[in-house]
């Protein structure tokens, strides 16, 4: 008898459940369908004077956004040309440097000592 009754307390507790939870979903309902309402009732309505300040204020954004575009394309030219210098420089110092890491690979091929050639040819990349 004991074990017939939590079960019909049990499934009268979740009766109880679904129904909160179906009144609550009935109340959001409502209220996403006034503000649905609510939006579709205002005046969208615009005057030729407010026309022309939007088309004033989105001319104005378009100039400031055009002028900053320009800003940093000239930005960008500036680190072109000196990355070009720096190629050429590593250019003309490269056939110098090639021939003193030929030399050292060389070396250290034959003598197998990492650790001391390590800070010869250091040295020799930073002079």
């Amino acid at each position: 008898m004991d074990i017939v009754t939590a079960r019909e307390t049990k499934e009268v507790a979740m009766g109880r459940k679904s129904s909160r939870i179906l009144i609550a979903f009935v109340v959001i309902m409502l209220m996403a369908i006034a503000a649905y309402i609510k939006i579709w009732t205002i005046d969208y309505r615009i005057s030729s004077q407010e026309s022309l300040l939007l088309r004033q204020q989105f001319d104005l954004a378009h100039r400031e956004a055009m002028d900053e575009s320009a800003e940093w394309r000239q930005r960008f030219d500036m680190e072109v040309e000196k990355s070009q210098m720096c190629i050429k420089e590593l250019d003309q110092c490269l056939p110098h440097r090639s021939r003193n890491l030929a030399r050292l690979r060389v070396r250290l091929v034959s003598t197998r000592n990492w650790s001391c050639w390590r800070r010869k040819i250091w040295t020799c990349l930073n002079k």
